[in-house]
């Protein structure tokens, strides 16, 4: 059942709350709008473009019958204009126009790391239009809700999984206008819930999750328009249901995982207008569905992992009015089954981890009108399904973690409603893609997305679809060769060759392919460019990060980490609009660079951890466009440098664990353009700094890990632009520090691993632009840290 629930995690479509276990059947009835028929007024244009200048995504809040909102991409009767934020910044909200008429917030940026403080409600507090507001699992505490206290058209407020007390919501009792407040997972407790008495045009209340007992539910007693009420995993026991008896209006009540036994279900007796009930993992057994016998509008049950069993359901017979039941549990046989033949209303019914087998399907012919059946972690075999070919209703079927297979699926091909079909990732493979597609059900496999704005989604609406980590292999594909709209396809994790994906080459639409990096090959490119799909290609992309449309539109490939050779490249020549091209970790060697004499528009190419060598960057002689360049882990030397020197656009260097020395950067005086060098883990000493003082337009030096000492850091002297310098692991001492003294650009200074001490920090006080400053593993004391520290309180200093 958890009506309730399922409307808290659909909350904004932020995120999912964490109160209940994943897998959840829902009637499709179970959150109807409320019949309202007035358009939203909409916001002025001159405010929603200074909201969303600022940051905030612009939306429609739908209110369903529980009270809580949705979040909406357009407007709907009964729908407010809204907003929310996926970062926080102080002040920004604080400067913007406020609305003149109702509309809504949604400040959930915890999911972003920046969440919204206390103070920063206070920005808040001249909203006075503001509705519906969500402070979902911010750090929000008591302190913040008092600026909360002057928004008296407040409807609807989420604070769950904050920080806020019991004492903490007498800032609330002025909101009178309150008709649903979210409290889940949040430290309050009973004695808070005084301050809840006066809030009587409440009719949704959520206190999921905390502490609250029987005890507090008497502050409640007065609350006669609730209409829904979440108690679950609470402490409230038997007794405490005894506080709700008054609550004749309420229509939905939650007790999953309360410590609620058979007792305490007598209590529930005069709820007449009870429509939902959710009783799952609490302790009720057979004897207390007696109890439930008066509920004669009851529509939606669940005794999921309760101690319910196959006698216990004959109760339900005094339910006749129910669509929605769950049964979830290892208590549930066969032989229970046929006390649910005379639920003639059931459009929902979760069997899942249940001891249901092949034979007890067949008491589920009669249920005609069911249009959802989970059947997920049950003993169901092919043999079974030839049981449900009369539920002619079905839209949705659960059958994972069932042996079922493809040739058991041929049963389901009567089934022509069905748009929902639930199977492992290991249940999915070729034979099942191939039952699919002939029974005409491909579509409803739940792997797939399909064009919206559709009522029946067929085979060839069928956009989107993630075959990842499946057993799925060359054969399989042939059976998407009818999937003409598809335009994203993942293949991530199956063992699929070159010779499978020749299968997509009617795909014409496809823009989005996704492979193993570690099982890419030549092949698999020379296949992509014959069908015409290299540009469909996951880790290829167009300009301003685009999807290609056609291999001429590909400005950026990232060929990182695969298999790819030298044989491979001569698929790339097609690519003339190419600028960056990564090959690292490749198996490409000099021969291969050869292939990309052509691509004269690159500017960035990462060769780094490949076979190339010294002869190779011959090759690139030619390619006078590059400003990156990447050749850490090479074999290149100082030999190899000399190809270089025609690169005059080069800004970017790498030369990180290779073979060159003090010899070489000789080879490097004439780059003019170079703002980034990396010569860590070289075997550049003293001598070579002398060749550096030329390249004025360094912002980045890095030399960890090399063999400079204090003797020649007076050379950098003059690179006035330094911003970055990484001197990490070498012989420096605090006799060097002083050659740092006319770098006043430095922002980030790495001292990590050499021999400085609290002495030396005294050179550092001058470098006012330092923010950043790392002497982790050096000799320097705390207290030489904090005297630092004072010189300069703006700069993080790692220690």
């Amino acid at each position: 059942m958890r009506a309730l629930l399922s409307v808290l995690v659909v909350l904004a479509g932020m995120g999912a709350s964490c109160q209940k276990p994943a897998k959840v059947v829902l009637s499709e009835t179970s959150a109807q709008e409320p019949a309202k028929t007035e358009l939203p007024k909409p916001l002025p244009e001159n405010v929603v473009k200074a909201w969303t200048k600022a940051g905030a995504a612009f939306g429609w809040i739908t209110v369903n019958d529980l009270g809580f909102p949705q979040w909406a991409n357009k407007a709907t009767a009964g729908s407010v204009p809204g907003f929310r934020f996926y970062r926080w910044q102080e002040g920004v909200i604080a400067k913007l126009p406020a609305p003149e008429s109702p509309f809504g917030l949604y400040l959930r940026v915890a999911l972003a790391n920046t969440p919204v403080t206390d103070l920063g409600l206070k920005e808040l507090s001249g909203l006075k239009n503001l509705t519906t507001l969500d402070l979902w699992d911010s750090p929000v505490t008591d302190a913040g809700l008092k600026y909360l206290a002057g928004l008296k058209s407040l409807t609807s407020l989420n604070l769950e999984g904050t920080k806020v007390t019991g004492v903490g919501l007498k800032e609330l009792v002025g909101l009178k206008n309150l008709t649903a407040l979210n409290l889940g997972w949040t430290p309050v407790t009973d004695l808070g819930l005084k301050y809840l008495a006066g809030l009587t045009n409440l009719t949704t209340l959520d206190l999921y999750g905390t502490k609250v007992t029987g005890v507090g539910l008497k502050e409640l007693v007065g609350l006669k328009n609730l209409t829904a009420l979440n108690l679950g995993g609470t402490r409230v026991t038997d007794l405490g249901l005894k506080e709700l008896s008054g609550l004749k209006n309420l229509t939905t009540l939650d007790l999953w995982d309360s410590p609620v036994t058979d007792t305490g279900l007598k209590y529930l007796a005069g709820l007449k207008s009870l429509t939902s009930l959710d009783l799952g993992g609490t302790k009720v057994t057979d004897a207390g569905l007696k109890e439930l016998s008066s509920l004669k509008s009851l529509t939606t049950l669940d005794l999921g992992g309760t101690k319910v069993t196959d006698t216990g359901l004959k109760e339900l017979s005094s339910l006749p009015r129910l669509t929605t039941l769950s049964l979830g549990g290892p208590l549930v046989t066969d032989l229970g089954l046929k006390e649910l033949s005379g639920l003639k209303n059931l459009i929902s019914l979760d069997l899942s981890d249940t001891l249901v087998t092949d034979l007890g399907l067949k008491e589920l012919s009669s249920l005609k009108s069911l249009t959802t059946l989970d059947l997920s972690d049950t003993k169901v075999t092919d043999a079974g399904l030839k049981e449900l070919s009369s539920l002619k209703s079905l839209t949705k079927l659960y059958l994972s973690g069932t042996p079922v297979t493809g040739v058991g699926l041929k049963e389901l091909s009567g089934l022509k409603n069905l748009t929902k079909l639930y199977l492992n990732d290991t249940q999915l493979t070729d034979q099942v893609l191939q039952t699919l597609r002939e029974i005409g059900l491909l579509h409803a496999l739940v792997n797939i997305s399909a064009v919206v704005d559709k009522q029946r989604v067929w085979v060839e609406d069928i956009n989107t679809l993630d075959l990842s980590n499946t057993p799925v292999t060359d054969a399989g594909l042939k059976e998407l060769a009818g999937l003409k709209s598809l335009t994203t396809l993942n293949l991530l994790g199956t063992p699929v060759t070159d010779a499978g994906l020749k299968e997509l080459s009617s795909l014409k639409n496809l823009t989005k392919l996704y492979l193993n990096d570690t099982q890419l090959t030549d092949q698999m490119l020379q296949t992509l460019r014959e069908i015409g799909l290299l540009h469909a290609f996951s880790k290829a992309s167009a300009a301003n990060g685009k999807r290609p449309t056609r291999v001429e539109d590909i400005t950026s490939l990232d060929l990182g980490f695969t298999k790819v050779t030298d044989a491979g490249l001569k698929e790339l020549s097609g690519l003339t609009s190419l600028t960056s091209l990564d090959l690292s970790s490749t198996q490409v060697t000099d021969a291969g660079l050869k292939e990309l004499a052509g691509l004269t528009s690159l500017t960035t190419l990462n060769l780094s951890l490949t076979q190339v060598t010294d002869a190779g960057l011959k090759e690139l002689a030619g390619l006078k466009s590059l400003t990156t360049l990447f050749l850490n882990g090479t074999q290149v030397t100082d030999a190899g440098l000399k190809e270089l020197s025609g690169l005059k656009n080069l800004t970017t260097l790498n030369l990180t664990r290779t073979q060159v020395t003090d010899a070489g950067l000789k080879e490097l005086s004439g780059l003019k353009s170079l703002t980034s060098l990396d010569l860590s883990s070289t075997q550049v000493t003293d001598a070579g700094l002398k060749e550096l003082s030329g390249l004025k337009n360094l912002t980045t030096l890095l030399l960890a890990g090399t063999q400079v000492t204090d003797a020649r850091l007076k050379e950098l002297s003059g690179l006035k632009s330094l911003t970055t310098l990484d001197l990490g692991g070498t012989w420096v001492t605090d006799a060097g520090l002083k050659h740092l003294y006319g770098l006043k650009s430095l922002t980030t200074l790495i001292l990590s691993n050499t021999k400085v001490t609290d002495a030396g920090l005294k050179e550092l006080a001058g470098l006012p632009s330092l923010n950043e400053l790392y002497l982790n593993d050096t000799k320097v004391t705390a207290n030489g840290v904090a005297e630092l520290q004072k010189a300069l309180p703006n700069c993080q200093i790692v220690h």
